[in-house]
């Protein structure tokens, strides 16, 4: 491996982790119980806790690796810059935190508006979809182009007689067709 390669590994390396406890701690030593606690994994299961991606945060973590799941945190999106997008920040379960910024306003000059719309030809008016409404329902053409006919059934298509004929399955008679 060479030393470009390294280094980039060591650069994909998140800041931070999102750690769930998956097991109950009940019946499991007390060293066990401290660390959760420590971290703030003992209240709820499947709670999720954000951590410092540091090795003496690590080395507990690995004692207790067999109760959690660790997630490292990924910045699609790119970083918070200002408090108030920490507003409409979101952590997912796959561990990517989404950051959702603040729009700023802009100026009413900035912004053109055209005064006449534009006619187009294949526009509907409200008469005009009345009409063609009412056309489909006239003709029972109701859902037509979601739901093509195409039923050709023919008579005994499965090849088994016994389910069409009523009389054979009723009742005492049914022990004659086994």
């Amino acid at each position: 491996m060479g030393r470009e390669e390294r280094v980039k590994k060591e650069q994909e390396v998140s800041k931070l982790h999102m750690v769930q406890r998956m097991k109950d701690l009940s019946g499991r030593p007390y060293w066990e119980k401290e660390i959760c606690e420590k971290y703030g994994l003992d209240t709820k299961l499947y709670k999720k806790v954000v951590l410092k991606n540091t090795p003496s945060v690590n080395k507990d973590l690995k004692s207790v690796a067999h109760m959690i799941k660790i997630t490292p945190i990924t910045f699609p999106y790119g970083l918070p810059e200002s408090e108030e997008d920490f507003e409409h920040c979101n952590l997912q379960d796959n561990g990517e935190f989404i950051v959702k910024k603040k729009l700023e306003s802009m100026n009413e000059d900035s912004i053109t508006i055209d005064k006449e719309p534009k006619s187009n030809i294949w526009e509907m008016d409200f008469l005009e979809l009345k009409k063609h409404a009412r056309n489909k329902l006239d003709n029972w053409d109701i859902n037509s182009e979601f739901f093509t006919p195409e039923h050709v059934y023919e008579y005994n298509q499965d090849k088994k007689e016994h389910r069409y004929f009523g009389d054979k399955a009723m009742g005492g008679k049914r022990k004659d067709w086994y």
